[in-house]
């Protein structure tokens, strides 16, 4: 569905009450909870090995992925993969959080792409820059697995 047909479905539903029943995922560089979601975790464990980032992507799944048309990082799958991976870090070590959003070229959003870097570690522009590249694969693999 383009940005534009999602748009014009909630413009016609507008003033319903709709609760979409979806759960919150994520896929790190240890694994991905919904099987379809593991070609992405093997990419998080490429990134994982060449920055040494602690990084998830953070989605919905309703039996499918969920996307909304969005311009920045989820808020509720930033909190949430915020606190997944700081429940990993080793204690009393201090990190700086980050979270980009996965959107495809026709504005929906797909997840969030969260990562922990130790704050002995700089996040350098380079590195900064591979990671909005990562995000832009992710997209581009959901757009793909949509066509």
């Amino acid at each position: 569905m383009s940005g534009r047909e999602y748009w014009d479905q909630w413009e016609r539903s507008a003033g319903a009450v709709e609760v979409l029943a979806s759960e919150l995922v994520v896929t790190t560089a240890a694994g991905a909870e919904i099987r379809e979601y593991a070609p992405l975790a093997a990419l998080l464990q490429r990134v994982h090995k060449a920055f040494g980032i602690e990084i998830a992507f953070v989605s919905e799944w309703s039996g499918v992925p969920v996307a909304r048309l969005a311009c920045e990082a989820d808020a509720l799958h930033t909190l949430y993969g915020r606190r997944f991976l700081e429940s990993g870090a080793p204690a009393g070590t201090a990190s700086r959080f980050e979270a980009l959003p996965v959107v495809s070229g026709d504005g929906l959003a797909h997840g969030t792409l969260c990562f922990r870097v130790p704050t002995r570690q700089a996040l350098d522009a380079e590195i900064e820059s591979a990671l909005r590249s990562v995000a832009r694969l992710i997209a581009n693999w959901f757009e793909a697995a949509a066509a």
